[in-house]
């Protein structure tokens, strides 16, 4: 441009400006390849994202979801299952003790009853 810049008022102007645009983006290029310098790139790391991230999207396709979250809530649900599968025994003996306990309250009751009937058998034969 600096040839035909005689021919035209602008164009030394516009030749000064690419001029200063040309050095700003040489030193956008040298900033970004000491940045890039600085990079540590390790293959068995990328390897390792990529496979998660591989296994990630398996996940989110196989329960039908859409978001890492819902993916999440997911997670939530089935160790709260496992969590009530392998405590199956506490609940077991739990609920054996509720029943001796609910038993032995009904034969009370019923020891009562039987009692209560006991005593009416009487006036109820003199009639």
């Amino acid at each position: 441009m600096q040839t035909y810049s005689s021919y035209h008022p602008d164009l030394p102007s516009l030749l000064q400006r690419l001029q200063s645009l040309q050095i700003e983006l040489q030193d956008i290029s040298d900033e970004v390849d000491h940045i890039n310098d600085r990079i540590n790139y390790d293959p068995s790391k990328i390897e390792e994202i990529d496979s998660r991230l591989s296994a990630g999207y398996k996940l989110l396709k196989k329960h039908g979801v859409k978001t890492t979250n819902e993916l999440l809530e997911i997670k939530q649900q089935l160790e709260r299952k496992l969590h009530a599968v392998l405590n199956v025994g506490e609940q077991i003996e739990l609920k054996e003790k509720e029943t001796e306990k609910l038993f032995a309250e009904a034969e009370q009751r019923a020891a009562k009853i039987s009692e209560g009937r006991k005593k009416q058998i009487k006036p109820l034969e003199e009639k």
